[in-house]
């Protein structure tokens, strides 16, 4: 696809789509939802940030469902490298995700 407003027929760059989910282990639960609040308000206030979405799963508490659009790749991996420095990454580094990832 590429953008045609200015003629130039330049392509227009594909957005990052992250999907998925994270199982927390139920001791930390709480420790991971008291970093949580911080982590989506900083990504929000990302450039390139278009959509950052975190909820408790309703039938599996200690699942925390995602949901995340960047406006490109350089977008998402400014993101990836912010989160290294965060309360977040220290708060949630061991534990597994299971995330999907696309550029459409």
């Amino acid at each position: 696809m590429t953008s045609t407003g200015l003629g130039l027929g330049v392509p227009m760059a594909k957005k990052s789509y992250l999907e998925g989910y994270i199982d927390v282990p139920e001791h930390r639960l709480q420790e991971v939802l008291n970093a949580l609040d911080k982590h989506v308000h900083l990504t929000k206030r990302e450039r390139g940030c278009l959509a950052f979405d975190v909820w408790q799963d309703d039938d599996l508490p200690t699942r925390l469902n995602v949901s995340e659009i960047y406006r490109d790749r350089e977008a998402f991996e400014a993101h990836l490298e912010r989160t290294k420095a965060s309360d977040w990454y220290k708060v949630t580094i061991d534990i597994e995700r299971h995330y999907s990832i696309k550029e459409a």
